[in-house]
């Protein structure tokens, strides 16, 4: 017995939405700036910016006495963006040089795109795997549990 076909298994449609985001999120950062800031006083302050085919994200220590903000907002960019940048670039010029927590980063979304998708598709194989085994260990019996023939069920 084989399990069902890859396009009937729910874990591959589960997958199927993060795939089409990351794919239309690498394609809109190639012609807009989309960015989501979020500060929790007591947490951090954070930042992702999607733009000329990266995600870019900051950190750093919230500041004491402030209020809870959220903010986003986009952008037409005005860079000529390359479809495939480098896969992860650190920040060169960090919002606050002098804040030794701030973490900056970019990752390429294509970079991320790829990952997503060859953890998506190893936890299908896991997955198929898991259950082929399975069914393999129910439609086989071992062999001392049934006679091999009818003599030996007349023996005894």
């Amino acid at each position: 017995m084989t399990p069902r076909p890859l396009h009937r298994s729910l874990l591959f449609w589960l997958g199927v939405p993060g795939l089409i985001f990351c794919l239309w999120a690498w394609t809109r950062s190639n012609s807009r700036q989309t960015t989501f800031m979020a500060e929790i006083p007591p947490i951090c302050y954070a930042e992702f910016t999607s733009k000329a085919g990266f995600l870019e994200y900051l950190f750093l220590a919230s500041e004491p006495g402030t209020s809870p903000q959220f903010l986003s907002y986009d952008d037409p960019l005005r860079l000529d963006p390359s479809w495939l940048p480098p896969a992860i670039a650190p920040e060169i010029h960090p919002k606050d040089p002098f804040d030794t927590n701030a973490h900056h980063t970019r990752i390429a979304w294509w970079f991320i795109t790829l990952i997503y998708t060859l953890l998506w598709l190893a936890m299908n194989a896991t997955w198929r795997h898991h259950k082929h085994r399975q069914m393999k260990r129910i439609a086989i019996p071992p062999n001392d549990e049934f006679p091999a023939s009818n003599e030996e069920l007349k023996e005894s």
